[in-house]
């Protein structure tokens, strides 16, 4: 836990947050309340691929640009995707469509988030070895999701030690900026996502489920 504080604390910087509508507020909690409760498995799994091709938060500041106020921003929308398909039991999901992809062959699915949280944390480097002598890339918003996935699989951690960390206020201008590409420190990006996973995981985060 002393790492993943500090990580982040090392990489977080302070960032202004754009006040946002107060007549919009309900409409955002009702999208991210179907998000979470009734779209579509397919419509989600869809919604998640975005938020690793870092198109999250771009699609976010263009709906407002036009008015939209009612879309989440990006990292309420990408983290309640997430733990949606954590509560679906379907986090692997992902990581099987990548291993598909780039080596044919799934097998290994359930322990590639963890793979990807070893090797930015511990090698701190931006790539990970796959079969066929394949290296996956490890995005700033790849490196999130592995991170929220971990941390939601983590029970070992109880709700005090997870209030240590630092709060949502803090951590949430950093994760936007790694799910919009724009953080190139990998290890606090994973730890941003090991961090919202954990209180994803413990019910503490995701508003439009109380």
């Amino acid at each position: 836990m002393k790492r993943i504080a500090g990580m982040l604390l090392a990489a977080m910087l302070p960032l202004a947050v754009s006040a946002e509508p107060a007549d919009a507020a309900l409409r955002r909690r009702d999208s991210l309340r179907s998000t979470l409760t009734t779209d579509s498995p397919a419509m989600v799994t869809s919604l998640r691929k975005g938020c690793v091709r870092g198109i999250a938060v771009k699609g976010a500041r263009d709906d407002w640009a036009r008015g939209n106020y009612w879309t989440p921003d990006a990292v309420d929308e990408c983290v309640t995707i997430l733990t949606r398909h954590g509560r679906d039991g379907t986090l692997d999901g992902l990581y099987r469509t990548i291993l598909l992809d780039l080596v044919k062959d799934d097998a290994g699915a359930n322990t590639l988030a963890a793979e990807i949280g070893s090797y930015v944390l511990d090698k701190n480097v931006s790539e990970v070895p796959l079969a066929r002598a394949v290296a996956l890339p490890v995005t700033a918003a790849l490196a999130f999701d592995a991170g929220f996935t971990n941390g939601y699989r983590d029970s070992s951690k109880s709700k005090a030690d997870v209030e240590t960390l630092p709060g949502e206020a803090a951590l949430k201008p950093f994760a936007e900026r790694c799910l919009d590409l724009a953080e190139a420190k990998l290890q606090g990006c994973y730890s941003a996502g090991y961090v919202y996973g954990l209180r994803a995981a413990q019910g503490t985060l995701v508003e439009a489920a109380r």
